[in-house]
């Protein structure tokens, strides 16, 4: 990034995105520089690299931008490296960029439309043609990258001539894009194409509305050579077209590649078994509709089977057409049970119907399904239509009958009353039940009995007035007890009261006032659809009527979903047009009530809604009023501070969005003067917003001075501390890393001791020492020696940790509260203290009360063995009692800290679990990591593979060598590649050898691929390495076994 952007001069947001969004390059170009020592100089090098090597930025440039590796070379310019010496190609990108299409889908539309790219000028008016013709920008950015070829000459007439003729049959312009992938490309002829085949069948424009509505994919991908190789054999047959075309019209799946297919099979089946061609006329005639819907194994299959001639069985179906769908249907087994023979109609009805929810023919999801919903397919589709009648989005019933079957397992009737009593009764929009599609399996006389004293508890103020609906229908009758009936003292009776009233008297509009209010926290859970459309009319709001920038428009409409969920429910009380939907309902709205701009925008700077209120500017609505903050926001962004983190510098230093043009980025490049790194300021400023207020920070300076008197540069603070411990989500204090420090050196620790520290424990010093200080104090009252204490600080550091400090803490409540000494307890810490802040120990009447024992008895056993306090109180006994050895605890110790700096929390369940799976001392496990960091594997990287693989670890140093050895040397393997395949180092060595030694051989042969990843040869199970790397070559089952025998004449 700082190559692109500083030495070439491209603009910050471009040199961002290329360096994050092109990893292969990154990838190859780290490959190109040897780093031997560790990764702090990686950086170092590749800037070196780079002074001396300029690279080709169009491949970093189109990868970005989704050009697979694979097909760079395709579109790499010849003659010249650098982006700016084509120009046209920039401004384009720019023009597209800026218009909103995603930068990863810009590859697509230079694949396939690349002429484009060469537009000196023009490419906006093209976007202004389109958006002419009434289509929205969200809209056009769609079609745009589906089909780049729409940017290519003049306005498509093909397009043009579709939304026509979509027009005419009542689908409006937007319909078409939600359907739309942009990972596919669409053909306009093709759907031209199938609008004049639905004519020629007899559609009416109702019914063609009514099918691509249903079923998009016939609009968007046709219906394919398969449904006309059909068409052919059945007029090849003698069946009569207008027979196939009333089919074609009463049954539309028939339409689809998959039911054609389905029917060419029938007839290949009825060939096959000798029918003749009338019969399998009067067949097809009669039942194609049935028979589309089963996929059908093969003749020899069935007849082998059913144990019977090809005559037989074509005399067979002849008699009775429909057991070709009993005896050749290759659902039969799955679903055996629904495939009933009385009435075959019934069923498919039913499977058209969870056809359209989603579940794919002859799959175990439908077989399932089958089973799950009760009742015909038009009972069902009744049920379903009644939902949607409700005014649910078609999309979210379809989600939650699939997520709750059950619901449509009710008659229709009793549907309409729980939705009646939810909306009419209750006051709740019917929305509320897209996130909660239960509510529609509880019984309704429950619903009402709670309802009714839930309202009754709200009118006296005794429960919380924005309760979800989950809460109260869901909750067992033992906890809706609890909750809702015993919080008042006369909620019993009322309660019994509720019970025995009837159903008529319970239900009165009078009895739930409110339950739903506006007030609630409970907000209606809006559809996909219409958020998508609510962020983008945000976006032109924002930059077409307001005049911001479109990357802010876009970023704040993306990044402020409670905004715009508030946004959506101001329709709550205006009727939505349902011609102009959404979008134009909103835009409306916005022309007459103008927002408060702040408040997307802050919540899309990360703060939480809850919090809006206490940062929200008096007497202002308008971004652009308060033109500082605006200055000061870009200064920010430009400088690489992530969007969704400036809010926690605007909450917690909000003076630095009042300084005048120029300070505050002259603040900041003031701490680049310090020799930190531009990554490194963003850090350490999202982390300490105050470093910005005032002056240059003095307690930074002393620390970064003192780390360096240790031997702790900036590099090492930059590529550890801050990429692996500091965290956003935590604020830290300058002065706090001070004091730790100074603590340190008045302990008496030298300098190459608190290098050691810090390098093994950064997060001593970043969140200090506050638990350690409170222990010393009640130590020197205990009347511990100072010099006693501090020595044990030096010897074992880990106590330093707030954590084995509280625990220490602990230990002193419960010896105190048993009843030992001053002394005593003096003499145990002074003795113990290493080992004892290790556990966090239970309280001691919970363990008096286990052990059964009195507080004097538990005393005295203590003081006669205080290791007893570990193995009788200590928290982690139960869990992993095989690692507190009254022997040696120090080994466990060990162990700990080895772990402690993998990132596992002490005394935490992930502690716990790694204590089990990393097997072998502390030291141990630590020569076994080292060697892999001293083989070249990135410090980072060997944590996250013995993470992923703890049984690495469990293997001795030598033999981790012997298998890096073979990998590097022999194999001719990058480390890289064990570093995405860990599992590697945990196989037989001489699995590994006699693999590679078969694939190396065949490899030479030509016949493998070269250079195939490690997973491939290691992973397969040996029937299958057999057929791909041994069966590949005619001498290959020879020198396969010559491996073997080898192998095991090497082990004996």
């Amino acid at each position: 990034m700082d190559y692109l952007y500083l030495t070439r001069g491209y603009n910050y947001l471009d040199a961002e995105y290329i360096s994050k969004n092109s990893p292969r390059f990154i990838q190859g170009l780290v490959s190109k520089i040897n780093v031997h020592d560790d990764d702090d100089d990686v950086a170092k090098e590749l800037m070196k690299f780079l002074r001396y090597n300029p690279i080709n930025e169009f491949e970093p440039f189109f990868e970005s931008l989704g050009v697979n590796l694979s097909e760079l070379h395709l579109f790499l310019p010849s003659g010249i490296m650098f982006l700016d010496d084509d120009h046209v190609l920039l401004e384009t990108f720019h023009t597209l960029s800026s218009y909103g299409i995603p930068r990863n889908k810009i590859g697509k539309i230079y694949k396939e439309a690349k002429e484009i790219f060469g537009y000196a000028s023009g490419l906006l008016l093209k976007f202004q043609g389109y958006e002419d013709l009434g289509l929205s920008r969200s809209t056009i950015i769609k079609l745009v990258v589906c089909c780049p070829s729409l940017l290519v000459g003049d306005i498509n007439s093909e397009f043009v001539a579709v939304l026509d003729q979509l027009k005419n049959i009542g689908i409006g312009n937007d319909w078409i894009v939600n359907y739309m992938s942009c990972s596919r490309t669409y053909s306009w002829k093709t759907m031209i194409d199938t609008m004049q085949f639905l004519r020629e069948v007899g559609y009416s424009e109702k019914q063609m509305h009514d099918l691509f509505k249903e079923n998009p994919k016939f609009l968007l991908e046709g219906f394919g050579k398969v449904l006309y190789t059909f068409l052919d054999r059945s007029v090849e047959l003698g069946i009569e077209m207008n027979v196939i075309y009333s089919y074609f019209t009463e049954y539309p799946h028939i339409l689809s590649n998959k039911y054609a297919k389905n029917l060419l099979e029938v007839v290949d089946f009825l060939c096959f078994i000798g029918m003749g061609r009338d019969d399998i006329v009067h067949i097809l005639s009669n039942y194609m509709h049935l028979l589309s819907t089963r996929s059908l194994k093969g003749p020899r299959t069935v007849c082998k089977e059913l144990k019977v001639e090809k005559a037989d069985l074509c005399r067979i179906i002849k008699d009775d057409p429909l057991k070709l769908i009993s005896v050749g249907s290759k659902l039969e087994k799955k679903s055996s049970g629904k495939i009933s023979g009385h009435d075959p109609r019934i069923y498919l009805q039913k499977i058209n119907f969870l056809q359209k929810l989603g579940y794919a023919e002859n799959t175990e999801e439908m077989a399932k399904a089958l089973k799950r919903f009760r009742g015909r397919g038009d009972q069902l589709q009744e049920r379903f239509d009644c939902l949607v009648a409700a005014g649910l989005d078609y999309n979210s019933v379809v989600e939650m009958v699939k997520r709750a079957p059950m619901i449509l397992n009710q008659k229709k009737a009793v549907i309409e009353k729980k939705i009646d009593f939810l909306r009419n009764i209750l006051g709740c929009p019917v929305e509320c039940v897209v996130g909660f599609p239960s509510y529609f399996c509880h019984n309704l006389e429950k619903n009402i009995e709670r309802f009714s004293m839930y309202a009754w508890l709200k009118e006296r103020n005794a429960v919380n007035p924005a309760f979800a609906l989950s809460n109260i229908v869901s909750a067992n009758d033992k906890r809706f007890v609890k909750y809702f009936v015993d919080v008042h003292p006369e909620g019993p009776t009322i309660w019994k009261g509720i019970k025995s009233l009837s159903n008529k008297d319970k239900i009165t509009s009078s009895s739930f006032p409110s339950i739903h209010s506006s007030n609630s926290n409970s907000k209606k859970r809006l559809s996909r659809i219409a958020t998508v459309e609510a962020q983008n009319v945000l976006l032109d709001y924002l930059h077409s009527t307001r005049g911001y920038t479109f990357m802010d428009a876009e970023y704040i409409s993306k990044n402020s979903p409670h905004f715009v969920q508030l946004l959506l429910s101001q329709l709550e009380h205006h009727d939505v047009d349902n011609d102009v939907g959404v979008a134009g309902c909103l835009r409306k709205f916005l022309w007459y009530n103008p927002i408060n701009e702040f408040e997307p925008f802050l919540e899309s700077l990360g703060i939480i809604p809850a919090q809006l209120p206490l940062f929200l500017p008096h007497g202002m609505m308008y971004l652009s009023d308060d033109y500082l903050l605006l200055e000061n926001f870009h200064a920010l962004r430009n400088y690489g501070i992530p969007r969704n983190r400036i809010g926690v510098i605007y909450m917690d230093a909000k003076d630095v969005f009042g300084y005048p043009n120029g300070l505050l980025l002259s603040k900041i490049f003031a701490y680049e003067s310090l020799g930190l790194s531009r990554s490194m300021v963003i850090k350490l400023v999202v982390c300490c917003p105050s470093l910005l207020v005032g002056d240059m920070s003095n307690e930074l300076v002393i620390v970064l001075d003192w780390l360096k008197k240790i031997g702790i540069g900036n590099d090492w603070i930059e590529n550890y501390l801050c990429g692996n411990y500091l965290t956003c989500s935590k604020t830290y204090s300058s002065k706090g890393m001070l004091d730790a420090m100074q603590f340190l050196h008045k302990v008496g620790y030298s300098e190459k001791q608190m290098h050691d520290l810090f390098k093994a424990n950064p997060t001593l010093l970043l969140e200090g020492f506050g638990n350690v200080y409170i222990f010393l104090g009640l130590s020197l009252k205990l009347g511990l020696k100072i010099n006693v204490i501090y020595s044990s600080f030096i010897e074992y550091p880990h106590i330093l940790s707030n954590k084995c400090a509280r625990n220490l803490l602990r230990v002193f409540a419960f010896l105190r509260f048993i009843g030992i000494g001053k002394d005593d307890i003096a003499c145990i810490l002074a003795n113990h203290m290493h080992i004892l802040s290790c556990y966090p120990v239970k309280g001691p009447k919970t363990v008096c009360r286990q052990l059964k024992v009195a507080r004097a008895d538990l005393c005295q056993t203590i003081k006669d063995d205080p290791f007893k306090l570990i193995s009788l109180a200590s928290k982690l006994k139960q869990k992993n009692a095989e690692y507190l050895s009254p022997y040696d605890p120090s080994i466990h110790l060990d162990k700990t800290i080895f772990l402690r700096k993998l990132g596992y929390a002490e005394n935490s369940e992930e502690m716990a679990k790694a204590l089990k799976r990393f097997r072998g001392r502390g030291d141990q496990l630590q020569e076994r990591f080292d060697c892999l960091v001293e083989a070249g594997v990135d410090y980072n990287a060997a944590i996250g593979m013995i993470k992923r693989v703890p049984t690495i670890l469990n293997q001795s140093k030598i033999v981790i060598e012997k298998k890096i050895d073979f990998l590097r040397n022999t194999l001719g393997y990058p480390l890289e590649s064990m570093v995405a395949f860990p599992v590697y180092l945990c196989y037989d060595l001489d699995r590994i050898m006699r693999r590679f030694s078969m694939y190396v051989w065949v490899k030479d042969k030509n016949a493998a691929k070269p250079m195939l990843s490690l997973s491939t040869i290691l992973t397969s199970s040996d029937e299958r390495f057999v057929k791909y790397f041994v069966n590949v070559h005619p001498e290959g089952p020879i020198i396969w076994e010559v491996l073997k025998r080898l192998s095991h004449e090497d082990k004996s």
